[in-house]
């Protein structure tokens, strides 16, 4: 969640960390400050198709990882974190739009997971 939390500010996970150590003025509770924000994973992308996706305005972070258990299969995947100050509800527009702009980026999964939080914190 500290990835998550600095990339949808633009920051790094050690400025976070200084911030709850000295305090900061930002006041979380004050609505202005929040934003929506989903953490998602989905299949290894090419380089060149994570430099488009990284080009999308509410695309915050992105992590391609392998990981590998010795005997085991090694698993690729890639950590996305997209957000929006606007409403609940532009967090699936944005996944609507990486999908038609990227087919098959999006499981149908994660878009529903998205639907079931939007409605439920209405």
């Amino acid at each position: 969640m500290t990835t998550t939390t600095a990339a949808m500010e633009g920051r790094n996970p050690l400025s976070i960390f200084v911030d709850s150590i000295l305090g900061t003025d930002k006041n979380y509770s004050m609505k202005r400050n929040l934003k929506y924000v989903l953490n998602f994973k989905m299949k290894a992308r090419s380089q060149e198709e994570l430099i488009r996706l990284y080009g999308n305005p509410h695309v915050d972070y992105i992590m391609q990882l392998e990981t590998s258990v010795a005997g085991m299969e090694k698993i690729n995947y890639c950590e996305v974190v997209i957000s929006t100050d606007q409403e609940k509800e532009d967090i699936l527009n944005i996944l609507n739009e990486l999908e038609e702009e990227f087919p098959g980026l999006v499981s149908d999964d994660v878009k529903a997971n998205a639907g079931e939080l939007v409605a439920k914190y209405q």
